[in-house]
């Protein structure tokens, strides 16, 4: 084992890991420390049969380790778990458990890669605290024209067509010159979940600043480059929609966003999303992975219909005490007090 994981190393792995993801990167961990003050904690594994594994890792920068935290990655900073020179199997996953239940630090969350959620299931240990989660990805490795015709449903196809007719036109940049575009409408998605979760304003927007301030978003464009792409759908000089899409092997969709009153008629969505998949399947990637869904069924629906499959998963916690549970149960308390819905 070795920790940092050598860069060249793992730059090779994202490369023959078909599914590897983009947040898997060491880009993605120089944006995390940098933006998040985060260390680079990233561990590199080699097998007894010559297979090599990296588990991209970040840690706390300002506590001591004893009283510090792991994850990889970071809540709202993207998907980790094992990228490798082979697939992922359960003897190598309980390995790294135990070499994780080593380490010094009072909490270590996993949040794998979705599509390989049942191997993690298959060998977590009866004393890591699971959070049970639920993702979707598209297979797009035929080409956009095979998902258009077979992926799509006949009603994507119907809404794509009528954003067009709407007028709406579509923008990309991997420049980070849109970035402030797609942070004007999360401040509006902030107040359009404020009031449909029935908590304070004031309140959402506070969490949604620490959680995703604008300056978060403008290191990501810098680290990632030409992987980092901003799409916005514009309704005339109206920003409708917009979304944020690494891409490399496999393409994450990792935020989305809208003003609803102009993209639930217009079709915004649906366009943007046709475009950033056929974008995915130009610079020829496998998946399109759409993020995590959560117990919404509407969320759901909207992604079976551009053909996505879910993948139910979870995030593993290593902890030296009952950190997860503490969490749960204030949050718990705050929500019924504010009547909070989720």
């Amino acid at each position: 084992m070795q920790t940092p994981a050598p860069r060249d190393h793992w730059r090779r792995l994202l490369d023959l890991d078909p599914e590897a993801m983009p947040d898997q990167s060491p880009e993605i961990t120089d944006w995390i420390c940098e933006a998040g003050r985060f260390r680079d904690a990233s561990r590199y594994y080699r097998a007894d049969d010559g297979a090599e594994f990296i588990l991209p890792m970040v840690r706390s920068r300002k506590l001591p380790t004893h009283f510090g935290m792991a994850a990889s990655l970071p809540l709202a900073w993207g998907t980790g778990g094992i990228i490798g020179t082979r697939p992922v199997d359960p003897a190598v996953v309980s390995q790294i458990f135990g070499d994780l239940a080593g380490l010094p630090y009072l909490q270590i969350v996993i949040s794998p890669n979705p599509r390989v959620g049942s191997v993690w299931k298959d060998a977590v240990p009866p004393n890591v605290v699971t959070t049970q989660r639920l993702a979707h990805a598209i297979d797009v490795a035929e080409g956009y024209d095979h998902v258009w015709a077979k992926k799509f449903s006949k009603t994507t196809r119907s809404r794509i067509r009528k954003a067009m007719r709407h007028g709406l036109h579509v923008e990309a940049d991997n420049t980070g010159r849109l970035m402030p575009v797609f942070c004007d409408l999360l401040k509006l998605s902030l107040d359009r979940w404020a009031k449909s979760q029935n908590e304070p304003r004031m309140l959402t927007h506070l969490r949604g600043y620490f959680r995703d301030p604008p300056s978060k978003f403008e290191a990501l464009a810098r680290h990632m480059g030409e992987a980092c792409m901003v799409w916005v759908a514009w309704d005339g000089r109206r920003p409708a929609a917009a979304s944020i899409v690494l891409y490399g092997r496999n393409a994450n969709d990792i935020r989305c966003v809208m003003d609803k009153e102009i993209a639930s008629t217009s079709g915004a969505n649906d366009l943007l999303l046709h475009h950033s998949i056929a974008h995915a399947c130009e610079r020829g990637a496998g998946l399109y992975h759409l993020g995590e869904t959560g117990p919404s069924a509407s969320l759901a629906h909207f992604k079976k219909r551009f053909g996505a499959e879910p993948y139910p998963y979870a995030d593993y916690a290593v902890e030296k005490l009952p950190l997860t549970r503490f969490d749960r149960s204030v949050r718990s308390i705050v929500k019924r007090m504010i009547g909070f819905k989720d």
